[in-house]
């Protein structure tokens, strides 16, 4: 029985969509986001009750843009993270960070760029999302600076198993980007970071 009612408070109510769902996210990307294609969608690192949720679409208009928003449980709260790639004659990225409750962005540690990505630390987190409209299937790089345990989310990754690289030292040979994720979790220390895609 206690496993029964464990079950169920993992469950969304009967007509609710839990927010880490598609169902749940495609609102936050705006007008028209019923109309956006998608392009990826993850939630972790526990599937059953998530601390984030990423999701990627090309939105609908005259202009390329494809718009990248992550969920992140922060406490009692959520942030949004909100990263779009406009492409014209020339392509320029936004980023913007709002909670859901109205309240203020918990302080962040700064803006965090490079030139494959643009991001967000936050309250032990780095956000990072890949500054081209397409996925990146090569090589990419950033620098965190600072200490202590980080999580980080790299947004915009191709599908396949992804080597991640510290200060020159293989980290970890086996980094998944699922197919329909678009995106990779990991932890570990600020530093030097190298991703390739096997």
């Amino acid at each position: 029985m206690r496993h029964l009612l464990l079950l169920a408070a993992l469950l969304p109510l009967a007509g609710e969509s839990a927010w880490w769902n598609i169902d749940a996210l495609r609102p936050r990307l705006g007008e028209n986001s019923a109309a956006a294609r998608l392009l990826g969608h993850d939630s972790g690192p526990d599937q059953r009750r998530p601390d984030y949720a990423f999701l990627a679409a090309k939105l609908p208009g005259d202009v390329d843009v494809t718009r990248s928003l992550v969920v992140l449980q922060l406490h009692e709260r959520k942030a949004q993270i909100t990263f779009d790639v406009v492409k014209t004659d020339k392509t320029t990225t936004s980023l913007r960070c709002a909670m859901d409750d109205g309240s203020a962005v918990p302080p962040a540690d700064g803006e965090i760029g490079s030139i494959d990505f643009g991001g967000v630390r936050l309250q032990g987190w780095v956000l990072l999302f890949h500054a081209e409209s397409n996925s990146a299937r090569s090589a990419v790089s950033f620098n965190v600076k600072g200490a202590g345990p980080l999580r980080f989310l790299i947004g915009g990754l191709g599908p396949g198993t992804w080597e991640i690289w510290r200060n020159g030292w293989l980290e970890d040979p086996s980094g998944t980007v699922e197919r329909t994720a678009g995106a990779l979790y990991f932890e570990g220390p600020a530093g030097d970071y190298f991703l390739r895609r096997l």
